[in-house]
């Protein structure tokens, strides 16, 4: 019985230190210990701050121009400084992507005053991606069909396009053709 007793209280003993060092790692990873460079991290983030949200509010801006770019026609890729807009785009994805490797290498994302901002910047740098792949797809695809020649012609037929204005429906007697139809302009 005796020897029963110590065991128990061996147990006892091994199971206070257990509980003790489990509570003081609960401990610990609650009130993780703030270290000079989380604090020198959150610093740079809080002065950082204000340019990262300048660049992603610039880029959304520039994400709707490229929208409305996009609903026109694509000739305008043709032009000198059209043809130029794919390689520019690709080039702000890799300085994005530079900066977005540069903030995690630094582990920048964890900072509270930039994480949402290292995020939104990876999003419109995929969406900048995206216009580029588009943009560079629909310039191959003109200079495959189109002759610098005849872009020329191209473009001025749509310049033409870009001044009509609407048609009345009043026909005269001149607009009649047989079964077809001519509006004046």
């Amino acid at each position: 019985m005796a020897t029963a007793t110590l065991t128990l209280d061996a147990w006892k003993i091994e199971y206070h230190r257990t509980m003790t060092a489990a509570g003081e790692t609960q401990r610990k990873l609650k009130t993780r210990e703030f270290t000079t460079e989380d604090f020198v991290r959150n610093v740079v983030g809080w002065l950082l701050r204000g340019s990262f949200n300048r660049v992603n509010e610039d880029t959304i801006g520039l994400i709707r121009l490229l929208d409305q770019l996009e609903s026109l026609p694509s000739t305008f890729l043709l032009e000198d400084e059209g043809s130029k807009i794919p390689e520019y785009l690709r080039d702000l994805f890799k300085a994005m992507c530079e900066v977005i490797q540069a903030a995690e290498r630094l582990r920048l994302q964890e900072t509270w005053t930039l994480r949402n901002h290292i995020h939104t910047m990876k999003d419109l740098s995929m969406k900048i991606s995206g216009f580029a792949t588009r943009y560079e797809t629909a310039l191959f695809n003109l200079k495959s069909r189109v002759s610098p020649e005849d872009a020329k012609h191209y473009k001025e037929s749509f310049e033409a396009y870009a001044v009509c204005g609407p048609a009345t429906d009043d026909f005269t007697p001149d607009d009649v053709k047989g079964n077809i139809f001519v509006r004046p302009v």
